[in-house]
């Protein structure tokens, strides 16, 4: 078997699995030891066939984050970035995929699983973390607070949980406890 055949294998495999970014598979054949001129020669001829196609693989890659596990515009540039495909094709598979889809939406979503996992949106300390969650996947700040104000003003009290109980106490019962213990003791 010839170094190409062998370096063609190998892409078959891996393309096999998944698709694969022209870096992805550039970078795995380089990491088995094929040489830069094989690894070009068998890029090029899965180019060809239509193996590789990072347009196509930006795209897929998209829908799928969005039906999933939902990122921001920002998270999806990131994760193809990391993936190897160039900005400009990146920038269009990601306005594609967002094509009649409101950021705030996928994250208003994300909200309401998280409440359903009793998170509070009326917690400042819940709602900061939710913020930074959102953040961190990519969604844009005005699309955060849009849903984090949309989900807040959908969020229906606990029946079960008196709105007094629900809030924090407006003084610190443990710090009475010790202020009698002092009281006693002197």
């Amino acid at each position: 078997m010839t170094a190409i055949e062998s370096a063609k294998a190998e892409a078959y495999r891996l393309i096999a699995r998944r698709m694969r970014t022209r870096k992805e598979i550039q970078t795995r054949l380089r990491q088995r030891g094929h040489r830069e001129a094989v690894v070009e020669e068998t890029i090029k001829s899965l180019h060809e066939l239509g193996y590789v196609d990072d347009a196509a693989f930006a795209l897929e890659w998209c829908r799928c984050r969005l039906e999933d596990r939902p990122l921001g515009r920002r998270g999806l540039l990131r994760e193809l970035s990391e993936r190897g495909v160039p900005r400009e094709i990146a920038e269009g598979a990601v306005n594609e995929a967002f094509a009649g889809v409101e950021e705030s939406r996928l994250a208003e979503g994300l909200i309401r699983r998280r409440a359903e996992n009793g998170i509070d949106l009326r917690s400042p300390r819940d709602t900061r973390r939710l913020k930074g969650y959102l953040l961190r996947r990519g969604f844009s700040i005005e699309s955060v607070n849009e849903a984090l104000a949309a989900a807040a003003g959908s969020q229906t009290p606990d029946p079960a949980v008196p709105e007094a109980m629900s809030q924090d106490p407006p003084w610190d019962p443990l710090e009475e406890e010790i202020d009698a213990d002092r009281e006693a003791t002197s």
